[in-house]
């Protein structure tokens, strides 16, 4: 039996980091976004939408296969604990804790929003292609919007837009008093106070510490960056801990800035 934990959080804010650090534990395993989440969730609408299940109900069995599924995605991983990642955990606690049968440990890294948007802009000119567009492109061109940065900022902080649903997804937990079962992490403290962060992280999650090399970081966990997103370095880590966050104003005007910080509810906690 495996012990899962997850990991959720926001983007460009050290979730691969953590990963990689994490991994340096011999009984811990933590790879990329993880699609166990969406399979539950799609296997489960599928089975209450289906005639033949809803004409012949066998719950007990529909249970039992939901609650198998993460056990088969990681058949191949000889670790006793395992960390899967996929930033919408926080709304489906009750999946982890009525499906995996565990209670549920979300680490959550976070950043200061308009810093992730600069870190986006940044690897966007870093990867130009008139050819190829990522995601975040392509829905701009989709809308009919001038390709710029603004425009990129504001399909980022869409209401839609997979940044604005993971905050959304922690805001969710936290109001419905499900405070205790996330672990926010800043990005900075996660890089510039490695030790007491890990700390904190291991006494959420309750095992044993372990001392950890911040000194030479390695990511094992492999992502097709360029191929899918278009987006080279999108998951890349750095050997060493150190903050290479450029200036928000050299990427964002002021409004766009005010708007992040209204989103970053998790500092009034």
């Amino acid at each position: 039996m495996k012990k899962y934990y997850f990991i959720s959080g926001l983007h460009r804010s050290g979730s691969t980091l953590l990963s990689a650090i994490l991994n340096q534990n011999p009984r811990f395993y933590s790879g990329p976004m993880s699609p166990v989440l969406p399979m539950i969730e799609n296997l489960e609408s599928f089975m209450m939408d289906n005639e033949f299940f809803v004409s012949a109900p066998k719950p007990l069995q529909s249970h039992e296969i939901l609650s198998s599924l993460i056990n088969h995605y990681y058949n191949d991983i000889h670790k006793t604990v395992v960390f899967d990642k996929n930033r919408m955990w926080p709304n489906h606690i009750n999946y982890i804790e009525g499906y995996i049968k565990q209670g549920a440990k979300i680490i959550c890294p976070v950043r200061n929003i308009d810093e992730i948007l600069s870190s986006f802009l940044k690897l966007i000119r870093n990867n130009k292609n008139e050819e190829i567009f990522n995601p975040i492109d392509r829905q701009v061109i989709d809308e009919n919007l001038p390709l710029n940065d603004y425009n990129r900022c504001k399909i980022l902080l869409s209401s839609q837009w997979h940044l604005v649903l993971s905050i959304k997804a922690m805001e969710n937990a936290v109001n419905n008093n499900l405070r205790d079962r996330l672990l926010f992490v800043e990005y900075k403290d996660l890089v510039l106070n490695p030790v007491s962060t890990f700390n904190r992280i291991y006494n959420f999650l309750g095992e044993d510490y372990y001392e950890h090399n911040f000194q030479t970081i390695k990511n094992k966990n492999v992502v097709k960056d360029e191929e899918y997103y278009n987006l080279k370095g999108l998951h890349d880590v750095r050997e060493k801990l150190e903050i290479t966050s450029d200036n928000p104003k050299d990427y964002l005007t002021e409004d766009i800035i005010n708007e992040c910080r209204q989103l970053e509810f998790w500092r009034n906690l």
